[in-house]
């Protein structure tokens, strides 16, 4: 982080652990406060089929 963005490394670091998600709005302005707000419904059922299947 980064004067209360995530840097370059962190938004890495966020598609490694979030790989159901798409962050292409949060990398576009990634202040960590809209991160919540960029999560989507189809985000959370994407994270429930990536658990299922692993």
């Amino acid at each position: 982080m980064q004067d209360g963005k995530v840097n370059e490394a962190g938004i890495l670091k966020l598609r490694e652990r979030m790989p159901f998600a798409d962050l292409t709005k949060f990398e576009a302005e990634p202040v960590v406060q809209n991160l919540g707000q960029q999560l989507t419904v189809k985000d959370m059922c994407n994270f429930v089929a990536h658990k299922l299947a692993g």
